[in-house]
């Protein structure tokens, strides 16, 4: 995949159940392959795994800084 097709499958979401929407996207075989960033004010090691087990491919804690999420997204494209 040419780096222009992965930014395009790149989207943001903001949904009250991050599981639900983590499930939706690795069981459907269009985007199971998307990397999914957790952007999350919760940072304990339990918060971690339980976005983890959701699905999340990385967790950056907020706040965060520009550099921070360039360098996630960068490690997917």
């Amino acid at each position: 995949i040419q780096k222009e097709d992965k930014f395009k499958q790149m989207f943001f979401c903001k949904f009250a159940s991050f599981s639900e929407v983590s499930k939706l996207i690795k069981n459907n075989k269009h985007f199971r392959d998307t990397p999914i960033i957790m952007l999350s004010s919760k940072d304990s090691l339990f918060d971690r795994a339980r976005g983890r087990v959701a699905g999340s491919d990385e967790h950056i804690n907020k706040p965060f800084t520009k550099a921070e999420l360039l360098r996630a997204i960068e490690r997917f494209v």
